[in-house]
């Protein structure tokens, strides 16, 4: 067995006691009460102690000191202006994943997600933890299955799905994709989340079918040259679609409709604050357990989209770091001709459009492939 380092270690430690902070503290009875909420945050801190030890015992390297020291200003500023020091800490926790094996990271990430993920499935539905329900008009209920709000476990699930393929690759089972889909419709029928259920279900397919396949990736990998800018042209592409949106177009009306009202909310986002190189504080109102309908979720402005939460409120650099982190990971993925990683990473660029887990690292591990030691070679 090949020895763990101690960068590692501390690297391991620091991942696994963020991630079980992170998911944890979305579930239903941490959000009701205050004192486990600061339990948890001890735990996460702890975690981001870790990640200082490693990043004290493996400095990085000296040509890259310029970039590391530009984009830490970069981080202090959008955070000081948005009040919210949540993506400078998180930022910790990429800079301590450099050099470690992206395999470790992925594993660890893989049985985190899955334990919680079943853990706290199985205990709504035991009664031990609380299944709370959310209307969806008069005579539709949807179940939070012990979290905060509905659509938490089956994107849990997704991005659990997404890094069970990262790991498997040519060696995923055509039978576990096939288990993979009926529980992600006993989800989508448990909590009735839309757009993670067609993503989910669509990919579990394109996964078979790559199986299946015995050609597989040649009309990919045909466009390597294109994939690295996919962050920057779908960011762009999902910024501009607000800028085209017409409430008084039946067209788009009916688009925004489709999407829960995400174009209408985010076009009133932008009136509101507008964009800036270094962001604001917003203080965004959504649904939760605390806020369970219109009524006492007054005011609100929550903005679902990725990219529009981000360039708002971090400001369009620190958005433009995080598309070149993905780009990174994509020229990684091109280098080492790993269409499987291409493939996920797209996926999460579309999720992204419409869901707020681009930078959600205890949920999304993929940014931190830009940072992990290089990937094996796949041909």
């Amino acid at each position: 067995m090949k020895k763990v380092s101690r960068t590692e270690l501390l690297f391991c430690l620091g991942w696994i006691f963020f991630s079980i902070s992170v998911i944890c503290e979305l579930t239903e009875v941490v959000t009701m009460h205050d004192e486990l909420q600061l339990f948890l945050k001890l735990i996460r801190y702890a975690g981001y102690l870790f990640c200082c030890l490693k990043i004290y015992t493996a400095l990085v390297e000296r040509k890259k000191v310029f970039w590391t020291i530009l984009a830490t200003i970069v981080l202090i500023i959008s955070c000081v202006n948005s009040t919210n020091k949540t993506m400078l800490l998180y930022s910790i926790v990429l800079v301590a994943s450099k050099d470690i094996d992206t395999k470790k990271i992925m594993k660890i990430s893989f049985f985190m997600q899955g334990f919680l993920f079943f853990i706290i499935i199985s205990m709504s539905q035991t009664g031990l933890l609380g299944d709370y329900l959310f209307a969806r008009g008069e005579e539709q209920y949807r179940h939070a299955l012990g979290f905060a709000w509905t659509t938490t476990a089956p994107i849990l699930f997704f991005f659990f799905t997404l890094v069970y393929a990262y790991l498997k690759k040519e060696k995923g089972s055509i039978l576990v994709f096939i288990l993979i889909e009926l529980v992600n419709i006993w989800l989508y029928i448990m909590t009735d989340s839309r757009m993670v259920f067609y993503l989910a279900s669509i990919f579990v397919a394109f996964m078979i079918v790559q199986k299946i396949n015995g050609n597989r990736w040649k009309r990919i990998g045909k466009f390597g040259h294109l994939y690295p800018f996919f962050p920057e042209i779908i960011g762009s592409a999902s910024l501009i679609l607000y800028y085209f949106y017409d409430e008084k177009n039946q067209l788009w009306l009916k688009l925004n409709t489709i999407l829960s009202g995400r174009l209408s909310l985010g076009i009133n986002a932008i009136k509101e604050y507008g964009f800036s190189l270094f962001g604001k504080n917003i203080e965004w109102i959504g649904y939760s357990i605390k806020n369970p309908t219109a009524e006492t979720a007054i005011g609100y402005n929550y903005v679902d989209s990725s990219y529009l939460q981000l360039g708002l409120n971090y400001g369009m650099l620190f958005l433009i770091m995080v598309l070149l982190i993905y780009s990174v990971v994509l020229y990684k993925a091109v280098r080492q001709k790993d269409y499987y990683l291409i493939s996920i990473v797209t996926v999460i660029l579309v999720f992204s459009v419409t869901e707020p887990r681009l930078m959600n690292l205890a949920f999304n591990p993929f940014p931190l492939l830009a940072f992990g030691k290089q990937m094996e070679v796949r041909t």
